[in-house]
């Protein structure tokens, strides 16, 4: 079976910054989400309102708050509090630098492609 990319969905806090400005804010630390609400709305941009029938959930970031839960049974559990989701889900969470947000689609293309899923939200957040 063939996977195919059929959407895609982003999601960047706040107003730009030029590079003016940008002095003005490297150094602070005031955050306005963390990693697992960028996730989720990313996964809101990419799907839209409303549940989904996704099947497989797998998920990377370089460096999450949690060393566990996963960040993809966090994703799970934050989807369907949004309403993305409302099925139990296969999930697979990747961490690592550079290469784990890339790793996460890998896993996501190799679940549809052996045929033991038909649908897969892939995210990477940083």
């Amino acid at each position: 079976m063939n996977a195919y990319i059929t959407r895609t969905g982003s999601f960047l806090p706040g107003d730009p910054v030029s590079n003016e400005e940008l002095s003005t804010f490297m150094g602070e630390q005031n955050p306005t989400h963390d990693v697992y609400d960028l996730a989720v709305l990313a996964a809101e941009n990419c799907l839209g309102n409303g549940s989904h029938e996704i099947d497989h959930l797998s998920a990377g970031s370089t460096n999450t708050p949690l060393i566990g839960p996963g960040i993809s049974s966090i994703l799970h559990s934050r989807l369907a509090a949004h309403g993305l989701v409302s099925q139990p889900l296969e999930i697979n969470s990747n961490s690592g630098i550079c290469s784990a947000s890339a790793q996460s689609f890998v896993n996501s293309c190799r679940a549809i492609h052996c045929g033991d899923h038909s649908s897969a939200l892939c995210i990477g957040v940083e």
